[in-house]
């Protein structure tokens, strides 16, 4: 079963990574929170609990891993300077985009919740779903954020195995309120 449940997470944490080149122990919330920033130090980001990190070759991303890899999560800027960046004036015009370009696999996989707005101060507008997919008896769920800002467009994925997942989902998606722009 820890298999399965490893297998699920593995194929769509790669998934994401995978598409995401295109341009430790479980969060909680009595955990001190750790900052994180992206190589080009243009984002930080502030999460509660132990973290790996590994930025790969994306500069613009960083993906933080919990100690088996069992919960995950990956911040994405799209900067409005990028060529292919600058036709997107809106977040409803970057969502269709991104989910063609990066995940258009995973939303098939599973059952996909309605698109709702999510608060988010400092941004000019966010939205978020989220995805369940279950296979042989095992359930894997996905929160994706998009936000627009002045400069650019995120993307905030956690994925994680159904139990971690619903354990640190709503620490999470506060950690997504503290992402900030340093440059």
């Amino acid at each position: 079963m820890k298999f399965k449940s490893k297998k699920i997470i593995f194929i769509i944490t790669a998934l994401l990574c995978a598409t995401l080149l295109f341009g430790c122990s479980s969060a909680s919330t009595k955990a001190p929170t750790k900052e994180y920033t992206n190589k080009l130090n243009t984002f930080k980001i502030s999460v509660a609990g132990d973290w790996t990190t590994d930025y790969s070759d994306n500069e613009n991303g960083i993906t933080l891993d919990n100690e088996d890899r069992t919960l995950t999560f990956m911040i994405q800027k799209f900067p409005k300077e990028f060529p292919n960046m600058q036709q997107f004036k809106t977040l409803d015009d970057f969502i269709p985009f991104y989910e063609k370009m990066a995940i258009s696999s995973i939303l098939q996989m599973g059952e996909v919740s309605k698109l709702e707005k999510v608060d988010i101060d400092w941004a000019t507008d966010a939205k978020a779903y989220e995805i369940v997919a279950s296979q042989d008896d095992m359930v894997s769920k996905a929160y994706i954020t998009y936000i627009q800002t002045e400069k650019g467009f995120y993307s905030a994925t956690i994925t994680g195995v159904e139990k971690l997942y619903d354990k640190n989902i709503e620490t999470l998606k506060e950690a997504i309120k503290t992402i900030e722009e340093i440059k």
